[in-house]
């Protein structure tokens, strides 16, 4: 029995025996840390990939599309077959979202363990719509929208769009409006009376009446074409504050088309009578609209504005739109605020009008369609130039939109202005604009991308 105990020669193997457990288990840890490393990494990148994915999104998708879109990407880059099921947990806030994956892994060793599961979870964080839009709406407030309650669906519709714009900036300034309310005239502000911008007293000024029935030789051509004497005002006091179509008073300039200074944002001067902003004739001063806005973030003032329109005159697409593109780029009574370099800024305009056009300067009846004015904006009869080709030569995107209550043809004109055939729309009754508005708003907080 002494020689039992004493005897050593199997000792290696218990000792052996005994180390190796331990040793096992470290090489255990070692393959499960590295296993879960491995998914961590993964993860780490599915989440990523899934944020980034929903960062590109419009900042008004619904909670459930932001999960299903998240839940795609995430699986297309996460192939761990030996985890439990992956919790995708999707926050976006004001400014940002964030995605979050949660889920568990068994460990492949478990001597000397009481481990049963690891866990394993992955977030990500990114700017959601840090860029800069503006936008500039151009809103047909002629005659025809004090019928069938067009007058009021638009300023129901305009709001909705602005408080929806309002939630998509982060800060301050991340998203800008104006708005130009338009009839056959715009109004600028009688505060700008004073403004070497305006044209009072030139040979081509229209500020003054006809000796000639006056309430229907409302501009100099139509006045001096009737066989009457054009007396022009020097009275600014009783000015509305309303301008009409840049060029000569016989008719737009420089001639050839698209390159009218109604047609484009030159800046006016002095020294070029046709570049100036006329100030329209007394006689049209029940036809002069609400005065416009420019771009700013003051949401108040935006809505204040939207509040005071109304309606009246006739109908001149082109002056609106063209007034809508100053509003972007600044000039005369419109001040555009200084842009960031390091942000992308997308700049949109949205036309809205319930008629054809009927007068401008120079054209029209103020009744019946004149084609004159519509090539204003786009002529057909020249490879489409004009004004509509002018603002999407500079990457500026047009919406269009037809209110037609009183049975008229499609305007192919307004189709034709739209930056494609999906940011066209053509409506038969005015309720309708609160719903395109709410669609528009959707489009553009998808411009409202990272810069």
């Amino acid at each position: 029995m002494v020689r039992f105990w004493r005897n050593e020669s199997g000792n290696v193997v218990v000792i052996f025996t005994l180390a190796v457990i331990p040793v096992l288990g470290l090489i255990g840890a070692s393959v499960d840390f590295s296993r879960k490393s491995h998914a961590l990494s993964e993860m780490q990148i599915a989440v990523d990939a899934a944020a980034l994915a929903l960062s590109k999104m419009p900042l008004n998708t619904a909670q459930t599309a932001l999960e299903e879109k998240a839940r795609q990407y995430f699986n297309a880059n996460f192939h761990q077959s030996d985890v439990g099921d992956v919790t995708l947990t999707v926050t976006p806030s004001k400014g940002q979202l964030a995605v979050s994956a949660a889920t568990t892994m068994s460990p492949s060793v478990t001597i000397l363990s009481t481990v049963t599961s690891m866990p394993l979870a992955a977030n990500s964080t990114v700017k959601w719509g840090n860029g800069k839009l503006r936008v500039a709406l151009a809103l047909d407030t002629t005659g025809s929208m004090n019928s069938a309650n067009k007058l009021s669906a638009l300023k129901t519709a305009t709001k909705g769009l602005l408080e929806q714009l309002e939630a998509l900036a982060v800060n301050d300034g991340d998203v800008e409006v104006a708005i130009i309310p338009f009839s056959e005239l715009v109004n600028v502000g009688t505060t700008n009376r004073n403004a070497t911008w305006l044209d009072w007293n030139s040979v081509n000024a229209e500020f003054g009446t006809c000796s000639k029935n006056s309430s229907t030789n409302v501009s100099r051509k139509r006045c001096v074409a009737a066989g009457g004497t054009w007396n022009v005002s020097s009275n600014k006091s009783n000015w509305k504050g309303c301008v009409t179509d840049r060029g000569l008073f016989n008719n737009p300039s420089p001639t050839t088309a698209g390159t009218g200074y109604d047609q484009l944002v030159t800046a006016p001067s002095t020294s070029v009578p046709a570049s100036l902003f006329p100030a329209a004739s007394p006689s049209l001063d029940s036809y002069c609209p609400a005065q416009m806005i420019g771009l700013n973030h003051n949401w108040s003032s935006l809505k204040s504005t939207v509040n005071s329109l109304v309606a009246g005159g006739a109908t001149n697409q082109p002056l609106g739109l063209v007034w809508a593109w100053q509003a972007l780029v600044g000039g005369g009574p419109l001040t555009a605020p200084d842009k960031d370099p390091q942000y992308k800024y997308n700049q949109a305009i949205v036309l809205l009008s319930d008629g054809l056009n009927t007068r401008n300067r120079w054209e029209g009846d103020g009744s019946n369609t004149s084609t004159a004015v519509d090539k204003r904006m786009f002529d057909s009869s020249n490879g489409g130039k004009g004004t509509c080709a002018n603002i999407k030569a500079q990457d500026i995107t047009i919406y269009t939109i037809q209110v037609n209550t009183g049975n008229d043809a499609v305007s192919t004109l307004l189709r034709n202005c739209a930056s494609d055939a999906d940011k066209f729309f053509y409506l038969t009754s005015a309720s309708q604009m609160v719903t395109v508005f709410d669609e528009i708003a959707s489009d553009l907080a998808s411009l409202y991308i990272a810069k």
